[in-house]
């Protein structure tokens, strides 16, 4: 069973925090779909500490390691491959070739062939 973890950038400056993901929405907020709503605050909880984090930031873990034992999250660059994301059409983790400039191209995790690398995340590398 895939361990279910997230992590986030402390709104402190001090870097990526890992474990639960909670937030908070303004008050008196309705929506048909919360989909479309951004949390006004959003937290990563470990063991002992709660942090707050930029919500923009918060990436889930995809249960699956890189070839050096890394966990691979949503948001990492995977040499080679690209930027990790979930498919929301076909319900798995996938991955968008940042060698095409209209960035269509998908591959699903599942199907590479190669190790996976992580080389970066979309918020640590911003080209």
């Amino acid at each position: 069973m895939r361990q279910i973890k997230f992590r986030g950038l402390r709104v402190d400056g001090k870097g990526w925090v890992y474990g639960y993901y909670s937030f908070e929405f303004e008050r008196g907020y309705h929506s048909e779909s919360m989909d479309d709503v951004p949390p006004r605050c959003s937290y990563i909880s470990n063991d002992s500490d709660c942090f707050e984090v930029d919500s923009g930031s918060v990436e889930q873990f995809t249960g699956l390691k890189d070839k050096n034992g890394v966990d691979i999250y949503e948001g990492d660059i995977l040499k080679a491959h690209g930027e990790v994301v979930w498919n929301k059409e076909e319900y798995r983790w996938s991955c968008i070739d940042l060698n095409w400039n209209d960035k269509r191209e998908v591959h699903d995790l599942d199907y590479l062939t190669s190790e996976f690398e992580v080389i970066g995340s979309i918020h640590e590398n911003k080209n």
